[in-house]
């Protein structure tokens, strides 16, 4: 095609538009329709409805991360893998990560995507939180934090988060919901977004698309295809139900909602027991005296379970 050039490197062949190629593509000659198939093309249908994988970088999540770091329990092994206690404890706090028997693969990225979204440093066997950047997260909009740890997570440190980002927010817009498509497909398609400014070698691509699936943004088939999982493209949270969005139980567990916020004074606070569809913490002492030693005024923890909850203690 004379419309794209390509030109070789060490890690293979890079795509890049030409101003001719770019002019086709906003014109509606060329576009990622033509690489991917229609969504009435070849490819079958993924299902319907949410996708069982609930292991999305949720605020959820979020909180149960910060929780589980701020324990600083060990986690690594010389080698750099993760210690078979650690995993099991992982696993029992995080059972979302492992129901597709992707676990291990899974809080490897994780730990990875932390590292270079500066929200935690390895210091030895552990991994502690980086708490002013944890704060920084704090303050974005619950749709930028997700954009900027998935950009991070699937990407590392290869692209900046921005230029991530955007990339991989469009090939996911150009997917049509719950179809599949040959992953040689999106790896020319995600190459093609990167376009002329941060160009990707296959490999890259590569990286990004099996991040992506890590992280339960794709699904992929038996048959070397992708797809957008049916119903990712729901509000995220799901719009707030009647009732509060924090619950203290009977047996003093704390239940969070899909919609409670990621808010630092609060995961520092609470002991993480299990985070899913709903998250699951309670007080500790031992947690509540860590997070006084982290400058968290003593009533913090307290005045945020009164006004999520929407009663008294």
């Amino acid at each position: 095609m004379g419309e794209i050039g390509d030109t070789g490197e060490a890690g293979g062949d890079i795509l890049v538009l030409t101003p001719l190629g770019d002019r086709l593509c906003r014109m509606g000659y060329v576009g990622p329709g033509m690489i991917i198939g229609a969504p009435g093309g070849a490819g079958a249908p993924f299902g319907s409805g949410r996708p069982e994988n609930t292991a999305r970088l949720n605020d959820g999540v979020l909180n149960a991360v910060l929780a589980f770091l701020n324990e600083s329990v060990p986690l690594f092994l010389k080698d750099g893998g993760i210690r078979k206690k650690s995993m099991e404890l992982i696993q029992q706090r995080f059972p979302a990560f492992f129901r597709d028997g992707n676990g291990p693969a899974r809080v490897l990225l994780a730990g990875k995507m932390l590292i270079a979204a500066g929200l935690a440093e390895r210091k030895g066997a552990c991994l502690p939180p980086v708490l002013k950047n944890w704060r920084a997260l704090e303050a974005l909009s619950r749709e930028e934090r997700r954009t900027f740890l998935i950009a991070r997570a699937a990407a590392g440190m290869s692209l900046q988060p921005e230029s991530a980002g955007e990339i991989i927010r469009t090939l996911l817009e150009c997917l049509p919901e719950g179809r599949s498509c040959k992953v040689d497909n999106l790896l020319l398609l995600t190459r093609l977004l990167a376009g002329r400014a941060c160009a990707l070698s296959e490999r890259a691509a590569r990286r990004i698309i099996t991040n992506l699936i890590l992280l339960g943004e794709l699904s992929a088939g038996t048959d070397g295809s992708a797809a957008l999982p049916p119903g990712l493209r729901l509000p995220d949270p799901p719009p707030p139900a009647d009732g509060p969005a924090l619950t203290i139980t009977p047996a003093g567990d704390i239940r969070c909602r899909p919609e409670f916020p990621l808010i630092c004074d609060f995961a520092l606070a609470a002991e993480p027991v299990r985070a899913d569809i709903l998250s699951t913490f309670r007080f500790s002492r031992n947690h509540f005296l860590s997070a006084l030693e982290a400058g968290i005024a003593a009533d913090a923890f307290f005045t945020i379970l009164e006004t999520r909850s929407g009663r008294p203690l």
